[in-house]
């Protein structure tokens, strides 16, 4: 059932709402951080989600198990979880939240390379063009071999990768289940302990958890509410509105991580990031007006 017209401007307002939940939640994951081990804001972040999207899944889907954790998609699936988690929260606690941010737009464009290599579709010229000046633009960005390199940018870089192949994974798993499909907030309960498992086994690694102070623990807090009603507005959002006009104002992440960034961390936002994250968006947004237009020429001609 296609949305009604009338929804989309409540889709794009969630869409934009729930992009300020997810940049507010990825400061609070910082400013936790700088006083807890990596591992320990994971675990927390991880078994909080859990918590939220497990009330969700009994009100809603009635059972947590579901056939689709028998396969192999599934795992391969939490893999990329495990992977992008890992990468994002080493890349917040290393480095500036602005530069995380500018490096995950570059997402759809590597979607639309591992589309093209492990689901077998069609890439031309216009979208490989695209994916190119993106990458040029993350490169303008992180300025590899040059005195303002930072390491902690390749922990976003794994970051993407790994969300890319969770992502890809599940267009694929979508299909699976028979007539009871996977649900969202199953799916969404499975990568929280996913992400809790990598949380606990950071934390093993690294000499245990600390005792948080109450400013911490209240970091804590906020992070897991903002990330968590964050991703149930993009959720609802992508529901009740048409997909190609909400989707854009994912790229808005980006603006409110800038502002974030800037203004409460005080980080630095020079030019060639300014310009490299513009060639990034723009790259993905052309990519997401060729697919559309050419998805209403098909739907057209049918």
């Amino acid at each position: 059932m296609k949305p009604e017209r009338s929804n989309n401007l409540f889709g794009i307002m969630l869409m934009v709402g729930g992009m300020v939940g997810l940049s507010l939640g990825d400061l609070f994951l910082k400013l936790s951080a700088r006083s807890l081990p990596v591992g320990e804001v994971m675990l927390v972040m991880g078994l909080g989600s859990a918590a939220i999207y497990l009330a969700l899944v009994l009100v809603s889907d009635k059972q947590v198990w579901h056939p689709v954790l028998t396969s192999r998609l599934f795992w391969l699936r939490i893999g990329g979880e495990m992977v992008s988690g890992l990468g994002l929260f080493l890349a917040l606690a290393l480095t500036p939240l602005s530069l995380v941010a500018a490096i995950l737009q570059m997402l759809p464009l590597v979607i639309t390379l591992g589309a093209a290599l492990f689901l077998a579709e069609r890439v031309g010229p216009h979208r490989i063009g695209s994916v190119l000046v993106g990458f040029a633009g993350v490169m303008l960005i992180s300025r590899p071999g040059s005195a303002d390199f930072d390491i902690g940018s390749l922990f976003a870089v794994l970051a993407v990768l790994g969300m890319a192949l969770r992502d890809i994974v599940t267009r694929k798993i979508a299909r699976l289940g028979g007539p009871q499909p996977v649900s969202s907030r199953q799916l969404s309960f499975y990568s929280s302990l996913g992400i809790s498992v990598t949380g606990a086994g950071m934390l093993a690694f690294s000499g245990g958890a600390a005792m948080p102070q109450l400013s911490t623990s209240l970091s804590l807090t906020a992070m897991v509410v903002s990330a968590s009603i964050g991703y149930f507005m993009v959720t609802h959002a992508t529901r009740i509105a048409e997909l190609s006009v909400v989707s854009p104002y994912r790229y808005s992440r980006l603006l409110f991580s800038l502002l974030i960034g800037g203004l409460v961390l005080q980080e630095v936002i020079d030019t060639p990031m300014l310009a490299g994250s513009a060639l990034v968006i723009l790259a993905g947004i052309y990519i997401w007006f060729r697919e559309t237009r050419i998805h209403r020429k098909s739907r057209s001609s049918v």
